[in-house]
């Protein structure tokens, strides 16, 4: 999964590909590396970002989508979005899988009416990311390994009450979220454990800030070693990058391993 931010803040990119013309030229490069799926983004969810309106981010996404998709009708792209609204708004112009950081519970954890990205995968019948997040004021994790899987048995059950059908789930364990860094790595570490739920797994820590912490200024080399580590293991079956080449280059040398089979 190649990450597209249309936003003006991100982390990492923030500003490079918000324009249609800049968007476009990203998308065409990774097509030409063998992405799989295109992720776009319209609002940063770095630490510290600012909640923007459905209006705003809308205004941010639809040209571009509606663009990307006219020029390269095959690609499936996802959505990064937690708003409903949105979320019905881009499989209109195109998208094909919803990828919710709150997994499909802002509703449930802030309050008020918001139309629920698990409401619009249930009308739609697509795929939907479910990430593990907590909001600010929530308590720290504690116990990493129980309460994530605690958190997950919630976002599943409120999934399955609004309707999503359990084949178009995938889970994202939410590394550089509501975590410690040391709690990001011990989640990496066990990230297999997740298949519990019998559902696909994203892996999405490109560039994240626990990268950086053991890479320093290699992050995405950094990023690069730790995927690998993942694919080698068949820890997840999806992975969010900035680095798509590479990253094809390195599975299709793991897959030709074929770890799973070894003496």
């Amino acid at each position: 999964m190649g990450i597209l931010n249309l936003t003006p803040d991100s982390f990492s990119d923030g500003g490079k590909f918000n324009s249609v013309e800049n968007a476009l030229k990203r998308v065409e490069e990774m097509v030409s590396e063998g992405v799989d799926i295109v992720d776009v983004g319209a609002e940063s969810t770095r630490p510290g970002s600012v909640e923007i309106t459905a209006e705003e981010e809308l205004s941010r996404l639809e040209e571009p989508l509606s663009q990307i998709r006219k020029s390269f009708p095959k690609i499936k792209i996802s959505v990064d979005t937690y708003k409903g609204e949105v979320a019905k708004r881009a499989l209109e112009l195109g998208a094909n899988i919803i990828n919710d950081v709150w997994g499909g519970m802002w509703g449930a954890y802030f309050g008020g009416e918001r139309f629920s990205t698990c409401d619009v995968a249930s009308d739609y019948s697509c795929p939907i990311i479910l990430m593990h997040n907590r909001p600010d004021y929530a308590e720290p994790i504690k116990n990493l390994k129980a309460e994530i899987f605690a958190d997950f048995e919630k976002i599943l059950e409120n999934a399955r009450a609004c309707g999503v059908p359990y084949k178009n789930i995938i889970l994202d364990g939410g590394i550089g979220f509501a975590k410690t860094s040391e709690q990001n790595l011990e989640l990496l570490k066990n990230y297999g454990a997740l298949r519990k739920f019998g559902f696909p797994l994203l892996l999405g820590l490109s560039r994240k800030r626990m990268v950086k912490n053991v890479f320093g200024e290699n992050f995405e080399d950094g990023t690069l070693a730790f995927n690998c580590y993942s694919m080698a293991r068949g820890s997840a079956d999806i992975f969010r990058t900035h680095e798509v080449g590479k990253h094809k280059l390195f599975a299709r040398g793991i897959g030709a391993l074929n770890l799973q089979n070894e003496w």
